[in-house]
């Protein structure tokens, strides 16, 4: 980190100062970051996820449905999440606190699953962030059964984007002009005995209006809708609501959002504005591969906002090493370097984008936001543009390559260049 910003960085700790910046009014997605003097000072515990005491996400084998009861039973479970509307091979397990007198060991739990001949993948459950501690709007109105009536589905966009996120807030005038992806006119919508999907699904409240309530992903739309906007690209939004109020969430229904998603006809683009540290975890990086292996949806993901190094100490999912995976940075106000909070890594971290200071008002008058999550939705509508264009997903990094702006103090990501659209 340059020094005339460490300064800076600490007097904002150390009045813990949430929005404040250099450069005005500034709400970051993560009001956790920490003043550090180099970037590799970087602790790994400082964003490594902890596992929840007493769960388990579980994935069975196949055609399990009549022995999956005993299986539990075998295993002591005492509730079970199902995945609702995505994969019916998945649970999270939930057991009590103490067994036998004892409170409970979730590692020997672990242990015991994964020698289970039933069980195909067993990983810790843990919570997760989009926005730290930041709450960016606390608004937006629930929708009774219907959407916003002016919002189009849309069913034969050029392109298709899910957003894994908090939601949308259908009744943002700024979306009289957004476009749905239309899950009932292509066979997929779901139905889980009490209500339909129109499009996109909540599973935070089980239910299928995607509200947002927290901003994060409201913001984030926006950018994808206005960017393909003004790019003249015909596309549809698929939103996938998988944070709270708090921008908080769970591995488990971040795993259900995404098999939800990749199930859906035509998708081509998942946009996911989140992360932690530490392990990789198994499953998601399996189903990634599926994806890969497919060769037909681009992953674009946020690099993280710790200032540290990825090729080091792993963010994932922007740390898998699969080549429909791309790691956004983020860039300064002026576009000469990466923002001051911005991960990097010459290995793991792809491109960057427009990431700090972007002006956004929700309801109460112009603010600023600044954040990896953002550049992200750049680079999703960057990497749309493409798919629109007919680009076939195994070319499209290098087609963002060719058209990115190329500078030598890029030197810390991959491909040295950051996204001008």
């Amino acid at each position: 980190m340059k020094k005339s910003n460490v300064l800076f960085v600490l007097g904002c700790f150390l009045f813990m100062c949430i929005g404040c910046t250099q450069e005005g009014n500034e709400l970051t997605e993560d009001a956790s970051l920490e003043a550090v003097s180099d970037k590799k000072e970087k602790k790994p515990e400082d964003c490594n996820a902890q596992p929840t005491k007493n769960q388990l996400v579980v994935k069975y084998k196949r055609r399990l449905s009549r022995r999956k009861r005993q299986i539990r039973k075998d295993h002591n479970v005492k509730k079970i999440k199902r995945c609702e509307c995505a994969d019916e091979t998945l649970e999270l397990w939930i057991f009590n606190d103490t067994e036998n007198g004892k409170p409970i060991d979730i590692e020997e739990k672990k242990q015991s699953a994964d020698t289970d001949p039933d069980l195909e993948g067993v990983n810790h459950n843990f919570a997760m962030s989009t926005t730290g501690t930041q709450t960016f709007y606390d608004g937006g109105t629930p929708l009774s059964g219907v959407y916003n009536t002016s919002i189009k589905l849309e069913d034969k966009a050029a392109v298709n984007i899910a957003v894994l996120d908090t939601g949308i807030q259908f009744d943002r005038p700024e979306f009289s002009s957004l476009v749905l992806y239309n899950s009932m006119n292509n066979g997929s919508a779901c139905n889980d005995g009490t209500s339909v999907e129109v499009s996109g699904w909540d599973f935070v409240n089980q239910d299928f209006v995607a509200n947002d309530n927290n901003g994060h992903g409201t913001i984030v739309t926006s950018i994808i809708h206005n960017t393909l906007k003004n790019l003249n690209v015909s596309y549809s939004i698929l939103p996938v609501k998988i944070f709270n109020k708090e921008g908080k969430g769970t591995y488990f229904d971040l795993l259900c959002g995404y098999r939800f998603a990749v199930k859906k006809p035509g998708m081509n683009v998942i946009n996911m504005s989140f992360g932690w540290c530490g392990e990789p975890q198994s499953l998601l990086k399996k189903f990634i591969q599926e994806t890969e292996e497919k060769g037909k949806i681009m992953i674009v993901t946020s690099a993280g906002n710790e200032t540290s190094n990825n090729d080091e100490l792993g963010h994932y999912p922007s740390s898998y090493a699969h080549s429909n995976v791309l790691s956004i940075a983020a860039m300064n106000t002026a576009f000469t370097d990466l923002a001051w909070f911005s991960n990097y890594g010459k290995q793991s971290v792809d491109f960057a984008a427009h990431g700090q200071n972007i002006v956004f008002d929700f309801g109460k008058g112009a603010e600023k936001v600044s954040g990896t999550s953002f550049a992200t939705a750049f680079a999703s509508a960057n990497a749309a543009w493409f798919y629109a264009k007919g680009i076939p997903t195994a070319l499209i990094e290098t087609k963002i390559k060719g058209e990115a702006k190329h500078l030598n103090s890029l030197e810390e990501i991959k491909h040295q260049a950051y996204i001008k659209k």
